[in-house]
């Protein structure tokens, strides 16, 4: 049966068997990417800049809601965790970037294809075959991105820190 008439007996009965049948793929369905987005350096690039976006309203908070007024540490702490975030989102979620997984000694391991969307030039499994970085280099990478983020947010949050370290209470009124 297609998935017109699938979606027509989920809507009409979804206790017939072939509702329960379309149901049962409706909720095995699940977000995939193709080969092309899993080899892209610049989807990882993407989700670094979230990261780096709340790093840079940290340094903006601290720097007392000004841009201008932000010093040097703030924008290194900035940039810190753009390459911290990419390294740690690298080793996480996209360790199929075929130019650096090929530039860091990757093997093609065979990975499959979750979800209802198919890789250009996969098997009938769905299997491709793509370079993937070496587990050794993903826990670098990631526990690299992790040091990078712990230095950028005390790069960017130092004003506060200092704060934090030599507080002094403000005096009492006298009446």
């Amino acid at each position: 049966m297609g998935s017109k008439s699938s979606t027509r007996s989920v809507r009409l009965s979804p206790r017939s068997k072939v509702g329960h049948d379309a149901d049962e793929r409706l909720l095995a369905f699940g977000p995939s990417l193709d080969e092309r987005e899993r080899r892209s350096v610049w989807l990882a690039v993407r989700e670094a800049a979230g990261i780096t976006l709340v790093f840079l309203m940290l340094a903006w908070q601290d720097s007392r809601l000004n841009l201008f007024t932000m010093n040097a540490a703030h924008w290194v702490g900035v940039l810190l965790a753009l390459l911290g975030g990419y390294l740690l989102v690298t080793a996480t979620s996209s360790p199929e970037q075929q130019p650096l997984a090929k530039w860091m000694g990757g093997s093609h391991a065979q990975t499959l294809a979750v979800g209802r969307l198919q890789p250009l030039g996969t098997g009938p499994s769905g299997e491709t075959v793509l370079p993937i970085l070496p587990s050794a280099i993903r826990i670098g990478l990631g526990i690299a991105g992790g040091v990078l983020l712990l230095i950028a947010l005390a790069l960017v949050l130092g004003q506060s820190i200092d704060l934090l370290q030599h507080y002094s209470p403000p005096p009492l009124p006298v009446f």
